[in-house]
Parts: structure tokens; sequence; C-alpha cells
């Protein structure tokens, strides 16, 4: 649950408009801060095209890093970005998403009673920049568990996505 919740303190949604074509000034910069950032003790990877934040003029860019001084390798993307007019935030790695997959999906479970299977691993999707997870639930209370999922797998930028059983094909 540390993971969890320090995660949580990390992670905010964010959207606004892709970085264009042109925009490749703006990934080259944010990928030399990110390499500048980057060593032994924190290994960070750019993923997604920076977004433009028009209501406070910066460039968000989301990164994942893994390591033990990934802490501070955060508070530093930030300091530097900062003069360049980049936002630097940061997605769950793989590690993290899994955690936090399971973590949603117990609490989920237990409290509509409802029996949730995950289907495979999560997967990074490049274009949305969400986990994406398949899972199968039936029985009562299995709807509102699936709205639930959506909820709380938004918060970290998860999404829940149902796949049928094969009983609930055949008649």
């Amino acid at each position: 649950m540390p993971t969890v919740t320090a995660l949580a303190s990390v992670l905010c949604f964010v959207g606004g408009a892709p970085a264009q074509s042109g925009d490749a000034e703006i990934e080259g910069a944010a990928a030399a801060v990110a390499a500048s950032v980057s060593g032994a003790m924190c290994s960070i990877h750019i993923r997604g095209t920076p977004r433009f934040d028009g209501f406070t003029s910066t460039w968000l860019v989301a990164y994942m890093a893994h390591g033990a001084g990934c802490d501070d390798a955060g508070a530093e993307l930030m300091r530097l970005g900062k003069d360049k007019s980049l936002v630097f935030f940061r997605r769950p790695d793989a590690d993290q998403a899994r955690a936090l997959v399971a973590s949603i999906r117990a609490s989920v479970a237990w409290s509509f009673h409802c029996p949730i299977s995950l289907r495979g691993e999560p997967r990074f999707d490049e274009e949305t920049g969400y986990w994406l997870v398949s899972f199968v639930a039936s029985g009562p209370g299995c709807g509102d568990a699936a709205i639930e999922l959506a909820r709380l797998g938004a918060d970290y930028q998860i999404q829940f996505q149902s796949s049928m059983q094969r009983q609930e094909l055949v008649p």
C-alpha cells in the first residue's frame, strides 16, 4: 500500500494539445533534460508526446522512472524543466502499475462482493498514455464494480477494460 500512497501523491491527469510535428524542438529539449538527470540511481524514460497546457503556457511531459533515487531525480527534472517551460509528471512504471491494479482490484472485489479476474499483464498504450488492464467479472454487483474500477483507475491513468467470459457467449 505504501507504493499506492506514494504514487498517488506524484500522479495527476493532464490534458491539452499534443505537440505538433513542428515541435521537435520541445521533444528534443524534454529528452535532453531527462537524459541529463537519468543515471544509475534512477532510469528515466519520456513516455508519449508532450502536451501544451494553454492555461499555464507550459509543456506537460510524462515520464516513467525506476530506481532508488527517483524522488530526487523527479525534483531535478522539475527544476531543470522550469526554465524551458517544461513540466514533468511521473506515470507509473510496469511494477507500480501492477501494484496499483492489484490494490484497486482487491478493494473493489471486496466492496462489491464481485469476483474479478485479471486477464494478462497491464500494457502501456502510448497513444492514450494509460495502462490498459483486461478483466472479467460476473455476478450481482459487478456492473457497479466495473464502474468503480473505471473511476479509481482513472486517478492513476489505468483503464480497466471488461472482457466477456466464454459462458456469457453461449445461451
